[in-house]
């Protein structure tokens, strides 16, 4: 049995929830932030949702790490595609919803003061001592502080990053909205991980905020709903059937993924000069400046190296396919605009050791064919 310490308002634990119930991987949660903090956080050594903990007193974070170790011990009702294509995009996905869909995440929730004060009401639920109102509201209210201090980091404390995280939430959620739904996942009629990663892109903040978003969401994508109500009791998702490429969910990706690719190759030629500097295993925090284009204006925003990592972890996917394979696969990434990012390797590997990321040395790169 797992224990996941989560939070219903957490972006990442929501792809977690999902992960396990599709799996059938008997779980149970809890959203007590004093228990996390009084147990996980000494162990992890900072605060990070979700933790997963077994029986046998196991801590493991970070949803990559989560869901690879677990697809290993468990695979029954496999969530990877066993096309190893239809694996290199949920890896695109993947990184996209993790690393930069988050920012339309943080937006529509500290930008709008309805989503502000209800996430700030499920921080009092959430972190506040029993018994004393003003206490509890007080420790809601200092963790939405730290929240709202992240949106400078995230380019959106500013009218052009919102207007430009706005932009992108409304003309890609109408694509996605006719990729899912009723019986309707990403890949055809059973799910897998790349749904997984989707429900969190839109279930914690945009699905459930009490907020204008959730009014959008509600009114003009409701196969979207259906899609994310699904996902979140996933126990019940097919996982039967083949995997496949659908028409509407390639739209979906040529919209999103000349975004995602030229925030992939912005963040790894950041971290290039940081990794040819810092030795051999040493602990890897870093946080870069980086900018992209989108829609004629300047985006920029604070990047972890850990995006980079996330970044190499699409690469190596794409260096491990066959010739045949190989040439399945840059077809489709032309289509998406993830062509150039993946023909010009990086050539410094990183890994996640314990709770922290490693430079680990230097790479075989395998040519492309």
């Amino acid at each position: 049995m797992y224990t996941l310490h989560g939070m219903m308002c957490s972006y990442y634990t929501a792809k977690i929830r999902a992960y396990l119930g599709y799996k059938h991987i008997p779980f149970v949660e809890t959203h007590d932030a004093r228990l996390y903090q009084e147990r996980m956080r000494p162990i992890i050594g900072y605060t990070r949702f979700p933790v997963l903990e077994n029986d046998d007193g196991e801590v493991i974070q970070d949803t990559t790490v989560i869901i690879d170790t677990l697809e290993k011990r468990h695979p029954e009702r496999p969530a990877f595609p066993d096309d190893p294509v239809l694996m290199l995009v949920t890896r695109i996905v993947e990184f996209f919803i993790d690393e930069f869909w988050v920012a339309t995440a943080m937006h529509t929730r500290w930008n709008d003061p309805d989503g502000a004060r209800f996430a700030t009401n499920e921080f009092y639920m959430c972190f506040g001592d029993e018994g004393d109102e003003q206490v509890d509201w007080s420790c809601g209210a200092a963790v939405s502080r730290q929240m709202k201090a992240h949106l400078p980091h995230l380019g959106i404390s500013s009218e052009s990053g919102q207007q430009v995280m706005q932009r992108l939430l409304e003309e890609a959620t109408p694509l996605l909205n006719k990729a899912v739904g009723p019986r309707k996942y990403a890949f055809g009629h059973r799910a897998s991980l790349v749904d997984c990663c989707l429900h969190a892109g839109y279930f914690a903040h945009h699905y459930r905020d009490n907020a204008a978003m959730q009014h959008y969401l509600k009114t003009e994508a409701p196969a979207l709903c259906y899609f994310l109500d699904n996902m979140q009791a996933a126990f019940s998702a097919p996982a039967e059937g083949e995997l496949s490429m659908t028409d509407e969910f390639l739209a979906y990706l040529k919209y999103i993924g000349p975004v995602a690719a030229a925030w992939a190759k912005s963040a790894k030629q950041l971290a290039q000069p940081i990794l040819e500097e810092v030795a051999q295993s040493e602990v890897l925090e870093q946080t870069v400046p980086t900018e992209i284009e989108i829609f004629d204006q300047t985006y920029q925003r604070g990047t972890p190296i850990f995006s980079a990592w996330k970044g190499r972890r699409v690469q190596e996917q794409y260096e491990a396919l066959s010739d045949d394979e190989r040439k399945r696969a840059d077809k489709l990434m032309a289509q998406i605009g993830w062509d150039e990012f993946l023909s010009n390797p990086m050539g410094i590997r990183m890994e996640r050791v314990g709770y922290h990321l490693q430079r680990f040395g230097e790479d075989e790169i395998k040519a492309a064919s």
